[in-house]
């Protein structure tokens, strides 16, 4: 087929059907020729190939993939066969080279291996993967955007202040989570003051009488809101389909395309989206993920993204931007029937 029948015109369309389902499930490299053809975009790639590309081992790399969700834990396959869709994790595969080490991190932001370990537990900061055995996990832009967001909420002073306390010295002492604090000033319900003296994340001061109420506040016994009576939070209902940036599903919501509700935590005293099991079976009812098309139909991911852009079907965009594998059920529903997906769970879906 490569030289053979090229000017047949009766072969053509097969040619074509051809090369697109061995373009969708081989991983072959743009500029390799495939059917007398160079091929101008790489679909998939294959763990061996992509960790060579990028310079790490491919045990590694398939760690940092099936965290990420390219694979099942328990998928088998040696690295030259476990396949993944190379636009989807073409970011990924970008940054993982830039990630650094703790020791860079902490340098980088000025804090102790405690401290950084804190603003992990409190979900400030976070690895970038939690795969195993992966020693370079940190974005040194998470770090030093914190440090920016921190610098552009506070107000600098040239000398310090009686009455005022590092983050984590007030942690120490008055046990409210770094979180709450840095919550609370987000909110413009704390303020924040900035040593001149002292450099990086350890600069950043609280009010002790502020963190003294802080503290009052969070220590009173409050009846549960029957909001979270119930509920999920909508965030890691996101997580849970497959929504890993938390951002785009709370945009859904915000768009009007996903039901929650609204309601103030009595902890943090900050919003946040609620979903009950009526929303969260009009979510299923109206859209698929890669995730919940894996529970439901009973086919691999690769297969799923193979067939749907063999059809054409568009993913589904937020105000002409891409959140993610995510589509209207209308559809895609009958393109996976067609192609032998099998259900295995009721549509309306649950928690």
């Amino acid at each position: 087929m490569a030289h053979e029948f090229r000017a047949d015109p009766d072969f053509t369309e097969f040619r074509s059907e051809l090369r697109e389902c061995i373009l969708s499930n081989w991983p072959y490299a743009a500029g390799e020729v495939l059917l007398g053809e160079p091929v101008t975009e790489r679909r998939v790639y294959s763990v061996l190939e992509a960790a060579h590309d990028i310079g790490m081992a491919a045990k590694t790399l398939d760690g940092i993939l099936i965290d990420a969700a390219a694979f099942a834990p328990a998928d088998p396959r040696p690295h030259s066969r476990k396949i993944f869709c190379a636009v989807t994790f073409a970011p990924l595969l970008a940054e993982i080279p830039t990630w650094v080490g703790p020791g860079e991190m902490m340098e980088a932001i000025g804090v102790t291996k405690r401290t950084l370990a804190i603003l992990q537990e409190d979900g400030i900061l976070a690895p970038r993967t939690r795969a195993p055995k992966v020693i370079a996990r940190w974005s040194l832009s998470d770090g030093l955007a914190l440090i920016e967001e921190l610098a552009s909420l506070a107000t600098e002073l040239d000398i310090s202040a009686r009455g005022w306390l590092g983050l984590q010295e007030a942690k120490k002492r008055k046990g409210v989570a770094v979180r709450d604090m840095i919550n609370q000033v987000r909110a413009g319900k704390m303020r924040l003051r900035r040593s001149r003296e002292i450099p990086g994340y350890n600069a950043f001061q609280v009010s002790v009488a502020e963190v003294n109420a802080l503290a009052a506040l969070l220590d009173q016994s409050r009846p549960q809101d029957p909001a979270f009576t119930g509920t999920v939070s909508a965030a890691a209902f996101g997580r849970k389909v497959g929504m890993r940036d938390g951002g785009h599903f709370i945009a859904l919501i915000q768009a009007g395309h996903v039901t929650a509700q609204a309601v103030l935590n009595p902890k943090t005293h900050l919003t946040q989206f609620r979903m009950s099991d009526e929303d969260i079976a009009a979510f299923h009812k109206k859209f698929l993920t890669t995730t919940t098309i894996e529970e439901e139909f009973g086919l691999h991911r690769n297969r799923i993204l193979a067939i749907l852009r063999s059809a054409g079907a568009r993913q589904f965009m937020l105000e002409e931007r891409s959140i993610g594998p995510i589509w209207l059920r209308t559809n895609v529903e009958g393109i996976l029937v067609a192609n032998d997906g099998r259900r295995t769970l009721p549509t309306s879906g649950g928690h």
